[in-house]
């Protein structure tokens, strides 16, 4: 049993986490050019689901799945031809289990909202086909960079279905999940994960989802979850 001392530095350490936390989010949104009035909301839609969260890793940590003062139980292997859920609070490890896939041989297709320079700048030697999530009307003009409209998920799902029907073995990175809840709806968006899942699936392609908890409830992540069935 930890002491009163190691329990009091667990907490600060924790209480310093959650701060940092809450004005780094700040910061992105306003480094996202969101107004003061959409960081607001956003910032009230997140601490609405706080006690939804807490519920959750409570929960976890009477299972044992979370250690006190330790890190989640969670599979650091990525099988080929699996499906994965990839929890982070940006989207960083996606890209590195993506790359290690590819130099394992497989094709890979990220599907992303972050513009495809910015990934390839930040992870080197990616080779893959990217698709950029995008609403702007700027996209249609940058010729060099394929893009899918976010609302238009059929879209989404039949390129996807198209790049796991060709030659070889594939992986699909997912990035920007809840932006497209943003743009979609919850329903909507899981129904487009499972068609994609199906489709990877039927194919034996490998299927990575890059998700931060926090950005969905209980109950959306527990459905998402069980759709993927694996965790990183």
């Amino acid at each position: 049993m930890a002491s009163n001392g190691d329990g009091g530095k667990s907490y600060l350490k924790g209480y310093e986490q959650g701060l940092r936390d809450g004005f780094g989010e700040v910061l992105r949104l306003v480094s996202q050019g969101h107004t003061a009035m959409e960081v607001s909301i956003l910032v009230k839609s997140k601490m609405a689901v706080i006690h939804r969260n807490l519920e959750t890793m409570a929960d976890k940590i009477a299972s044992g799945e979370v250690a006190v003062g330790g890190h989640a139980k969670r599979s650091r292997k990525v099988e080929a031809h699996g499906a994965y859920l990839v929890r982070e609070d940006r989207p960083e490890e996606i890209f590195e289990i993506a790359r290690s896939l590819e130099a394992g041989g497989t094709r890979l297709l990220c599907v992303t909202r972050m513009h495809p320079d910015d990934v390839r700048g930040r992870h080197k030697g990616l080779k893959a086909q990217f698709l950029w999530l995008t609403q702007s009307s700027d996209a249609p003009r940058a010729k060099s960079v394929e893009h899918a409209s976010a609302t238009n998920l059929v879209g989404l799902v039949s390129t996807v279905d198209l790049f796991v029907k060709q030659k070889g073995e594939a992986t699909v990175a997912l990035e920007g999940l809840d932006y497209l809840v943003s743009q979609n709806g919850f329903e909507p968006t899981l129904k487009c994960v499972q068609q994609i899942n199906e489709k990877a699936r039927a194919r034996s392609a490998s299927l990575l989802v890059s998700i931060d908890p926090g950005t969905l409830g209980t109950r959306e992540y527990g459905l998402l979850a069980k759709e993927i069935g694996n965790e990183v």
